[in-house]
């Protein structure tokens, strides 16, 4: 599959499903997605910073297997979608959406 840059290869589903297994932060906040009673003080403690307030906040969703940040847009029937992008495959989408000349 094709996407973002001319001539960038970006991962398919199998990649990602892998790349989220083996980066950590990306294994722990699914698995604390998927079994909210896991959300307690200590495991919430152990993910980045960044990911805390949108896990206690309900924003971070598995959806089609990947990990989703839904970010408010101001309302609450308001937001958009972020696919969180692990550690492995952050170079590869970066080059392809922000630092191609297309």
């Amino acid at each position: 599959m094709f996407g973002g840059a001319i001539g960038a290869r970006l991962p398919d589903k199998h990649a990602w499903m892998k790349a989220y297994e083996d980066d950590p932060d990306c294994r722990l906040l699914r698995n604390l997605v998927e079994n909210p009673s896991l959300v307690v003080k200590k495991n919430v403690e152990r993910l980045h910073f960044a990911y805390r307030k949108p896990l206690r906040a309900s924003c971070i969703v598995v959806e089609d297997g990947y990990l989703v940040l839904k970010e408010s847009l101001g309302g609450e029937l308001s937001y958009s979608k972020l696919r969180i992008v692990p550690r492995d495959l952050r170079n590869i989408i970066f080059i392809a959406f922000h630092a191609n000349p297309v």
